[in-house]
C-alpha cells in the first residue's frame, strides 16, 4: 500500500491534479501480469482503461491540432497526430513522468525489464488518461494532457516538422500568392554522384525573391532552396 500511495502522490504532483478516486488510478497502474500474479489484487488490470484512454487522447490531440492550425490540411493533421500519439512517443512522455517506477508488474515481468518496455509505458500512460477522465472529468484531463505534451514531448517540433517546400507553399497559399517556380540551373558530376543547382523564384509582398539550392538530388536541392527562401522572407 505504501508503494501505491507514493505512486499516487507522484502523479498528483506531476500532473498537478487532486486525485479523488485512488482505486481507479491504482488500476491504471496495474499491468495484466500483476493482476494474474497477485491473487489478492482486487483492482483488475489496466487494459480496459488503456482502450478508453487511447480514444480520449486521440480526441484531445485532434481538437488541439484542429484549433491551433486552422490552415493545415486533413492529411497533415493526421500525420502530426500519428507521430504524437505513437507508442514510441507516448513511451518517451511516460518515462519523463517516471511511470516505469510506479507501474505494478509481476515479479517475472519486472526481472525481464517490463517496466521500461515501450508498450508497457505507452499503455500505462493511456490508462492514466482514462483514470483521470473518470475521476476528475474531461476538461481537467484535457488541460493536463496538453500541458504534459507541451512540457515533456516534442509537440512543437512535430507540428513544425513539415518540409520547407510544403511550408513555403502553405505560406503563399495563405497569402493568395502564386506558387513558387523551381528551375534547374545546372547539374554537375558523374551520374552516381551528381550535384544539382536549383533556382527558386516567388512573389511575396509585391517583390520577386530568388534563392538557389544545392543538393545531391533535385528534391534535396529544391528543399534547400525553399529553406533559404523561408529565411529570406523572415517567416
Amino acid at each position: 500500500m505504501a508503494e501505491t500511495n507514493e505512486a499516487l502522490k507522484h502523479l498528483e504532483k506531476a500532473l498537478k491534479i487532486d486525485i479523488q478516486k485512488p482505486i481507479i488510478w491504482i488500476q491504471a497502474l496495474t499491468h495484466s501480469s500483476y493482476a494474474k500474479w497477485d491473487k489478492k489484487n482486487n483492482t483488475g488490470d489496466n487494459e480496459r482503461l488503456e482502450f478508453f484512454g487511447d480514444a480520449i487522447l486521440k480526441f484531445i490531440i485532434s481538437e488541439h491540432l484542429l484549433n491551433k492550425h486552422p490552415n493545415f490540411s486533413e492529411g497533415k493533421l493526421t500525420k502530426i497526430r500519428a507521430q504524437l500519439i505513437s507508442d514510441k512517443h507516448l513511451a518517451v512522455i511516460a518515462a519523463q513522468l517516471e511511470l516505469h517506477n510506479h507501474v505494478r508488474l509481476s515479479y517475472s515481468e519486472q526481472k525481464t525489464g517490463g517496466a521500461n518496455r515501450e508498450s508497457t509505458l505507452s499503455n500505462t500512460f493511456e490508462a492514466i488518461i482514462a483514470a483521470s477522465y473518470f475521476d476528475i472529468g474531461l476538461e481537467p484531463t484535457r488541460r493536463w494532457v496538453i500541458h504534459i505534451f507541451n512540457s515533456y514531448s516534442e509537440i512543437q517540433n512535430l507540428e513544425d516538422a513539415s518540409d520547407p517546400k510544403s511550408q513555403l507553399q502553405e505560406l503563399l497559399q495563405r497569402n493568395k500568392i502564386s506558387l513558387p517556380n523551381y528551375t534547374i540551373l545546372k547539374s554537375e558530376g558523374p551520374d552516381h554522384k551528381k550535384t544539382f543547382h536549383i533556382e527558386l523564384t516567388c512573389q511575396f509582398r509585391n517583390q520577386e525573391h530568388k534563392t538557389i539550392g544545392i543538393g545531391p538530388s533535385k528534391k534535396e536541392a529544391e528543399q534547400e532552396a525553399a529553406k533559404l527562401m523561408l529565411l529570406a522572407l523572415k517567416v
